[in-house]
C-alpha cells in the first residue's frame, strides 16, 4: 500500500477559522459589532479625554448650541438660529445645597465643578453637542451615559440569563419537586406585565425632586437589579424546554451508559451544545433591559443627578426643549438608543442562525 503523503490528510480548520469564516458571511453580526464598536471607542476616548464633572448640573453654561450650530449662526450661513444666554451673571444662587461644590452660595458636594465666579471666560468653549438648560455639557453627558446605561443592560442581562440558565437545567434535568416548584412561580408570574411590577418598585424608591443628592436608595445597581427582577421566567421556560428536548437525545444516553454522572453530563455534554443558544438568549436580554431601563429613566424613576440617556431625554421633556427651540438636547440620545437597538438587533439576528438550524442559510 502506498503510504499516504502528510498533503493528503484533511485538517480541519480551527474554531477561530470558523468563526470568521461565519462572520464574513452573516454581514449582520459584522455590522452590529461594527457600530458598539464605534460607540465603545466614542465612551473610551471621551471617558479619558473630557472632564467628566460637565456631566452634571451646573457645571457650565446653560443652553449653548452645538459648536457646529453656533459657528453657522455667526458666518450668517443660518438664517434662524437658536437662542443663546450666555451671561454668566444669570447663575442663580441656590443656596447652601448639600453635595455640589464649586458654586458660590451653592454648598459642598465634590464631584461637580465649574465656579461661575473664575476668571475663565466660558463663552469662548467650545460645546461640540451643546448644554442643556442645566448647564451640562451634552458630549460629556453623552459619554457618561452611555457608559452608565450599557452597564445597566449589562448587568441586568447577565442576570436575566445565569438565573434561567441554572433554573431551567434544574427544572429539566433533575425534574420532581424541583421541576412542579420552578414551573409553577414562572407560570404564575409570567402573565404579569413585568414593567408595571418595574415601575411600582421603582418609583418606591425615596427620591429627591432636586436630583442633587447621593439618592443612595436609587443607584444604578438598585435600578439594574429591579430590570432583572422580572426578566427571568419566559427565558426559564424556554431554556427549560431546551433541556428537555436535549437530553433525551443519542448522545446523553451513550454519556449515562459510560458512567458519567450528572454534573459531567450538564457541564460537558448539554452546556457546550447549547452556548448558541445561551449567547442569543443573553443578546436579547440585554436588548429588552436597555429598553426597559431607558423606560423607566423617560419616566424620572432613575437616578435624576446621572447623565442616563433616559434621565437626559426626561429633562428635555419636563423643560419643553422641542418647544422653546433647544432641539439638540433630546437628539444626541435618541439617535444612541436608535444605533444601540440596530446593532443589536443585527447581532441577535444573525446569532439565531446558529441557535436555530432552521434558520440557516444553505452553503
Amino acid at each position: 500500500m502506498a503510504a499516504i503523503t502528510q498533503s493528503t490528510l484533511y485538517v480541519p480548520p480551527s474554531r477561530l477559522t470558523l468563526l470568521w469564516r461565519y462572520l464574513r458571511r452573516n454581514k449582520g453580526i459584522l455590522a452590529g459589532l461594527a457600530i458598539l464598536l464605534l460607540l465603545s471607542g466614542f465612551t473610551v476616548h471621551g471617558l479619558l479625554t473630557l472632564d467628566l464633572n460637565k456631566a452634571y448640573p451646573l457645571s457650565s453654561r446653560t443652553k449653548q448650541p452645538p459648536y457646529l450650530v453656533q459657528w453657522l449662526c455667526d458666518v450668517n450661513i443660518l438664517d434662524t438660529c437658536p437662542k443663546v444666554e450666555v451671561k454668566k451673571e444669570e447663575v442663580p444662587a441656590i443656596g447652601a445645597l448639600p453635595g455640589i461644590g464649586g458654586l458660590p452660595g451653592v454648598g459642598g458636594l465634590p464631584g461637580i465643578g465649574g465656579d461661575p465666579s473664575s476668571d475663565v471666560d466660558k463663552s469662548a468653549e467650545k460645546y461640540w453637542l451643546g448644554t442643556d438648560w442645566y448647564g451640562r455639557d451634552l458630549h460629556t453627558a453623552m459619554v457618561v451615559g452611555l457608559w452608565q446605561t450599557a452597564l445597566i443592560g449589562v448587568f441586568a442581562g447577565l442576570i436575566a440569563t445565569i438565573v434561567p440558565i441554572i433554573l431551567g437545567f434544574v427544572s429539566a434535568y433533575f425534574g420532581g419537586m424541583w421541576d412542579k416548584v420552578i414551573t409553577g412561580i414562572c407560570s404564575i408570574l409570567q402573565p404579569i406585565p413585568p414593567f408595571l411590577i418595574q415601575v411600582v418598585l421603582a418609583a418606591s424608591l425615596p427620591r429627591n425632586e432636586l436630583f442633587l443628592d447621593d439618592q443612595p436608595f436609587r443607584t444604578i445597581a438598585i435600578i439594574g437589579a429591579i430590570v432583572a427582577l422580572t426578566a427571568w421566567m419566559k427565558p426559564t421556560l424556554v431554556i427549560r424546554s431546551q433541556v428537555l428536548s436535549m437530553k433525551e437525545r443519542m448522545f446523553v444516553n451513550v454519556a449515562k451508559l459510560s458512567g458519567m454522572g450528572s454534573s459531567d453530563i450538564i457541564f460537558k455534554e448539554l452546556l457546550p451544545n447549547l452556548l448558541p443558544f445561551m449567547v442569543a438568549s443573553f443578546v436579547n436580554a440585554v436588548f429588552d433591559a436597555l429598553f426597559i431601563s431607558f423606560g423607566l429613566s423617560v419616566l424620572g424613576l432613575s437616578p435624576l443627578r446621572e447623565p442616563l440617556l433616559g434621565n437626559i431625554i426626561y429633562f428635555a421633556q419636563q423643560q419643553s426643549a422641542i418647544f422653546n427651540g433647544w432641539w439638540w438636547w433630546p437628539l444626541w440620545p435618541v439617535l444612541v438608543l436608535i444605533l444601540i437597538f440596530a446593532a443589536l438587533t443585527l447581532i441577535n439576528a444573525g446569532l439565531d442562525e446558529v441557535a436555530n438550524p432552521r434558520a440557516r442559510r444553505t452553503e
